[in-house]
């Protein structure tokens, strides 16, 4: 606001939506129910994220039974399902931002957002999507105290040691930190201190330790950053660093797969990894984009590199399937699953995308890589998204 201007500079509403659970409680409050009823129902719906109540009916058979022998629990139940995925409020973005070259209420309606003693704030009334479809800039920007944190952690290392430690020439692919991190020496690193990150750090760095002697024992020489450079250690510090390189890799995968959802792809990345002889590509064509996550899509931008290389697709059009498998526009992902498979032309009859089966790539191994890269896609990080939150 300092450098564009106040009007100029917007945040952006977000609205947050009735789950199951929230749903029932809601229906029992508004119908002035004893609050034990809607917390005993709401407490047999299984706690999943993307749980509907029409799932836990089929998965609960507590709650089916309730459902089925209980008329009020029925009613709740019934009117719950007809509100679940509506807005229930609304509120400002954590870290949307909308920027503009001249007022933003003049290409959007806005309002001021917050309540009680907190500060109003200037807020779209229109979410981050359509922000965009209004051909408005939308940056993102999240405050992250964990910086603050290092900072001042550098700052007093060298004021009480002498030292001149500057931040970003702390090596990423020094492989005995990697060591340290594997044995759950992480508490307080963020990302990695939870007890759960912990022990799967121990299972993605688990050859760490075995990998490092053998080098050491190799060279006849122990160390990384500090090792004397000289032409006898070049090799032995290049093999390090390709060491370090991968586990920085694994690093990334590792933070990206630990949340829910991707977490039931954890399995397979970690069997890959611990066994890289079986893993199986659909056409070789994937090999060289899935090789570095041993077999499994992770990121966004292994999909964009899925479909340029099996389809032929453009940077811009790879970006439009990243986008629509991301948001779920399902009539977007019918088209384009239609071209990745077939291709596209143009009103001339020239080629628009070749699509896999001009490419040599057979349907059914089309239609198979599709659905593999729908179904992981729904949760998919970008990578670029997360190497900035590892490295920073």
């Amino acid at each position: 606001q300092d450098k564009y201007g106040e009007e100029a500079v917007s945040g952006i509403v977000t609205f947050g939506t009735f789950a199951a659970r929230s749903a029932v409680r809601d229906i029992v409050r508004v119908n002035d129910m004893p609050y034990s009823i809607g917390d005993r129902i709401a407490k047999a719906i299984p706690l999943k994220p993307g749980m509907t109540i029409k799932n836990a009916l089929e998965e609960n058979p507590e709650l089916k039974q309730m459902y089925e022998t209980e008329d009020e629990t029925k009613r709740i139940l019934d009117l719950a399902m007809k509100i679940e995925g509506l807005p229930r409020h609304s509120s400002k973005h954590a870290c949307g931002v909308v920027i503009s070259d001249g007022p933003v209420f003049e290409h959007l309606p806005e309002f001021m957002a917050g309540s009680g003693k907190n500060k109003k704030e200037r807020t779209s009334q229109v979410t981050m999507t359509e922000v965009e479809e209004l051909g408005l800039l939308k940056m993102d920007f999240l405050g992250l105290k964990t910086m603050t944190v290092i900072g001042k952690t550098i700052e007093s290392i060298n004021k009480n040691t002498g030292a001149n430690i500057e931040y970003l020439d702390i090596p990423h692919n020094d492989p005995y930190v990697y060591k340290y991190i594997s044995k759950g020496q992480s508490h307080g690193v963020f990302q990695l201190e939870s007890s759960g990150m912990r022990s799967l750090m121990g299972e993605l760095f688990f050859d760490i330790d075995d990998r490092i002697k053998k080098i050491e024992k190799k060279y006849k020489k122990k160390g990384f950053k500090d090792i004397e450079k000289n032409k006898e250690s070049e090799t032995y510090l290049k093999e390090m660093e390709k060491l370090g390189q991968e586990m920085f890799e694994r690093l990334i995968a590792g933070i990206s797969l630990y949340r829910p959802g991707p977490m039931d792809y954890l399995p397979n990345y970690l069997e890959g990894m611990k066994n890289p002889k079986n893993i199986r590509y659909l056409t070789p064509e994937l090999k060289p984009i899935l090789e570095a996550t041993y077999g499994t899509i992770v990121y966004q931008e292994q999909v964009m590199q899925i479909v340029q290389s099996l389809a032929g697709y453009s940077l811009g059009r790879a970006d439009l399937v990243r986008r629509a498998m991301g948001k779920k526009k399902n009539e977007i992902m019918r088209e384009e699953k239609d071209y990745f498979i077939n291709g596209k032309l143009n009103e001339d009859g020239s080629i628009d995308v070749p699509g896999c089966v001009r490419n040599g790539i057979s349907k059914k191994i089309a239609e198979e890589i599709w659905e593999q890269m729908a179904d992981f896609s729904k949760y998919a990080f970008n990578k670029s998204h997360k190497l900035c939150g590892i490295i920073w």
